[in-house]
């Protein structure tokens, strides 16, 4: 970020930590002028952001200032209201803009999920989902049930108050499902999220200080909470990363991290929590509230160690698939060779079935990487491996044996058979290269590791007698 950016958010931030040394009382005009004086501030700072930026996708932005302009809109509102006109700014339009700002700014952030998460991610919902379901009990049972049960107001009066809480959680879904998109999150975000959350916290102290007293909250360090969120929210679209908050992530695994693994268990364990505090504090117990959300919370819960399980299963088969397949050429490896190689002769010394072995080696193959280089050389040995094993009956084993040898296991075989096997495959063999091979048929009583040298050995003599042949080249007897 740009020397001169980082001036304007150092400038701002000073401006608002300032505010707690203004010298007017609290409630006073130039208290209140000074405040919007910031705010007006930080609010054209994330309006210039977002045109130095120049995000792709700028719908989310403009979304997402409008909401800020609304809550911006709400305090010029009540300022004029509660210091100029000296009437109460509860209920009044100011809550009109307050609350106007929630979807607004909501759905800039949900368009953000979307951009960068273009297709549905379900760990990253039932991560969300646990999140706001655990803070929702909470905020079910000491704010939003106390102002609903409130006999004392009107039930106009009511249902704004409790639009806020309602209005928090939104933000507090969209912001989380924000969190948990896929991929590394873009530095943008940390001021995106602290702006947020001192937005939040201003709700909540507000609300809190409201249900405990009965009086209308007025102090200087709920409108510090909320100029910190106007500051931070203009560092947001300062930033140069901000622009990746509306770009596709790069799609990574899903691993549960420790501070997503923290952030999961507090969530989990905030509904356990309000039962325990109205339990000791011998409130009544909101049954309604607490009971669905503990049943909701667990069920995702365990929904959630589901998909890592099947995630952990998937990645381990994988695994296993990985390590008997050769990287190149996708056929089976040395490791899986020498398996399969014991399975098949355990199985004959039953079935009295001879197994052969054939080891074929690609002729030449150092000059051919020499003269066209080694991407070419890689790109023969996937081809030959290919069109090999298509040629190869369906019971054929083929394995890169290292290098550019190859094993092929044949079973059900006469000689002949195996012999006709092996030559066929030089008609298919690409881009004109031939091979030498070696086959060996299974004596009935040697070790996996011997049949495989005499193998060798015959390739050895193929190679001998001027490649690009199969030895021996005639039936022979064994022992």
């Amino acid at each position: 970020m740009s020397t001169k950016r980082c001036l304007v958010i150092a400038a701002l931030a000073v401006a608002a930590a300032a505010y707690l040394a203004v010298p007017a009382p609290v409630g006073t005009l130039a208290r209140a002028g000074y405040y919007l004086a910031v705010a007006a501030m930080a609010l054209a700072a994330a309006v210039v952001g977002v045109r130095l930026n120049r995000p792709r996708r700028t719908r989310a932005w403009v979304l997402f200032l409008l909401g800020l302009a609304c809550r911006f809109v709400g305090d010029v509102s009540w300022t004029v209201l509660a210091t100029v006109l000296h009437v109460s700014p509860f209920p009044s339009v100011a809550d009109v803009a307050y609350l106007a700002s929630f979807p607004l700014m909501g759905l800039g952030l949900a368009l953000m999920v979307r951009s960068r998460e273009p297709r549905h991610d379900r760990s990253a919902s039932l991560d969300t989902a646990i999140i706001v379901t655990g803070t929702a009990v909470l905020a079910g049972v000491f704010v939003i049930a106390p102002i609903l049960t409130d006999t004392t107001r009107d039930l106009f009066s009511r249902a704004i108050t409790t639009a806020y809480p309602v209005g928090d959680l939104v933000l507090l879904a969209v912001l989380a499902r924000l969190w948990t998109t896929s991929g590394l999150v873009p530095r943008a975000y940390r001021f995106l999220g602290t702006g947020v959350a001192f937005l939040l916290a201003g709700d909540l102290g507000y609300d809190v200080v409201f249900l405990t007293t009965g009086v209308m909250p007025n102090g200087p360090w709920f409108d510090l909470s909320y100029l910190i969120a106007y500051v931070c929210l203009a560092a947001t679209t300062l930033h140069p990363s901000m622009r990746g908050l509306t770009e596709p992530a790069v799609v990574t695994d899903d691993r549960m991290t420790r501070p997503r693994l923290v952030v999961l268990a507090v969530a989990s364990a905030l509904a356990p929590t309000a039962l325990l505090i109205e339990g000791l504090r011998g409130g009544p117990l909101l049954w309604q509230v607490i009971a669905p959300g503990s049943i909701l919370l667990s069920t995702l819960a365990v929904t959630r160690v589901g998909g890592l399980l099947q995630t952990i299963q998937a990645q381990a088969s994988q695994v296993a698939i990985l390590a008997r397949t050769d990287a190149l050429t996708g056929v089976p490896n040395r490791r899986s060779w020498d398996a399969e190689l014991a399975r098949a002769l355990a199985g004959a010394r039953t079935d009295g079935q001879r197994p052969f072995v054939a080891l074929l080696d690609l002729d030449h193959f150092k000059d051919f990487n020499d003269t066209h280089g080694h991407p070419a050389g890689d790109a023969l040995l996937k081809q030959a491996a290919a069109a090999w094993r298509a040629a190869l009956p369906h019971d054929a084993v083929l394995a890169r044996y290292g290098g550019e040898e190859f094993t092929i296991l044949l079973r059900g075989h006469t000689y002949q058979q195996a012999y006709t096997v092996v030559e066929t495959l030089r008609t298919v063999t690409p881009l004109q290269q031939t091979f030498s091979a070696g086959l060996a048929a299974w004596d009935g009583i040697e070790e996996p590791s011997a049949l495989v040298a005499r193998a060798d050995e015959q390739l050895y003599e193929a190679k001998r007698a001027g490649r690009a042949c199969t030895m021996p080249a005639q039936a022979v007897h064994h022992r």
